[in-house]
């Protein structure tokens, strides 16, 4: 049996994402029709850059948050006479000044150091964010090429991996929120329900392994990753 399929336009971006999110069953029902479509790259990169700007985001916030060490808490060492066995020895020694002449923001051979740390720190906290993300994304398509097999077909990889990207979206749209949370001044607080996890009773009670997993099923379970879940179910459902 073989029916004449007309063809959807072409949406665009915008189009895509908004169709996505308010009317999914029929996105995820034309997807398969714009599989030579490459927006769904320019979702993945843009999603890739979000959450590794968020990333970096929040651990400056993190580390802001932290008490610094002040001067009152660096002990300095004593100058000890050899000839008087002991003690320090007040008032100017006459030696060279502690700076040495040389400027001490950057010009010396540390500082330039630091910066470079600074720099792979960074871009080491951003890449493991989006590395971590891809990772998912991967188990997500492995894992909808079960339901491809259940229907007696073969899987389709590329188009479960737009799936998994789409699928992701509300995270984004919940990452960006976050954005525009912290540019307004606003603190970091705990992930998901991980503060009103803490605040249970019998969470104390549990074993060390089990208050791991409580805490890591409550740090990602948030309205958004609800939703993600749904559009994932509707992908495979439907695409």
């Amino acid at each position: 049996d073989y029916r004449l399929i007309q063809q959807p336009r072409p949406r665009g971006l915008i189009a895509q994402v908004t169709t996505l999110l308010l009317q999914p069953g029929d996105f995820f029902r034309t997807l398969p029709a714009f599989g030579n479509s490459r927006q769904w790259l320019l979702v993945a990169v843009l999603i890739l850059a979000l959450t590794g700007a968020m990333a970096v985001r929040q651990a400056e916030l993190a580390a802001d948050s932290e008490p610094a060490a002040g001067p009152e808490t660096m002990p300095l060492p004593d100058m000890i006479d050899p000839g008087m066995g002991g003690g320090a020895i007040p008032g100017d020694m006459g030696g060279l000044p502690p700076d040495m002449g040389l400027p001490m923001d950057g010009g010396l051979p540390g500082g330039g150091a630091a910066a470079d740390a600074g720099v792979s720190t960074t871009w080491t906290t951003a890449l493991v964010a989006a590395g971590s993300l891809v990772a998912v994304w991967l188990l997500q398509a492995l894992l909808l090429s079960e339901v491809t097999l259940f229907n007696g077909r073969a899987p389709r990889l590329g188009l479960n991996l737009q799936v998994a990207v789409y699928a992701s979206v509300p995270l984004a749209l919940m990452t960006g929120l976050q954005a525009l949370y912290y540019s307004a001044g606003g603190e970091m607080g705990e992930p998901g329900l991980t503060g009103l996890l803490t605040e249970w009773t019998g969470f104390t009670g549990q074993t060390p392994f089990v208050q791991a997993l409580l805490l890591s099923l409550a740090s990602r379970l948030t309205l958004f990753w609800l939703w993600g879940l749904l559009l994932l179910y509707l992908g495979a459902r439907h695409a």
